[in-house]
């Protein structure tokens, strides 16, 4: 009998802002997850991208996940911050889109 793949879902926060002719996003729960992008689109998808590649590092060598991402589905807009959904299926980690 093959043996069950297991998935883990997270919710990331991600703030965007403008800074000067770029926009600056950040991830308040990853200590300093910092990335730029000359669109508002651009920083997210730099953003999803850095967040996959950190929270990939953070499983490979045992590290514990910050307890400011939560588990969830769906985009939840609370004040400034969105939070975003992503999957870990025990090969890799990224969005859900």
């Amino acid at each position: 009998m093959p043996e069950k793949e297991h998935k883990v879902k997270l919710s990331v926060p991600i703030i965007i802002e403008k800074d000067g002719d770029e926009y600056h996003a950040y991830c308040p729960v990853l200590k300093e997850l910092h990335t730029c992008g000359e669109t508002e689109e651009e920083a997210l998808k730099n953003a999803k991208n850095a967040i996959s590649a950190y929270l990939f590092s953070l499983v490979k060598h045992g590290d514990p996940i910050p307890l400011g991402i939560i588990k969830g589905k769906k985009k939840i807009r609370r004040k400034k911050v969105t939070y975003y959904p992503f999957v870990y299926d025990q090969k890799e980690i990224h969005p859900i889109t």
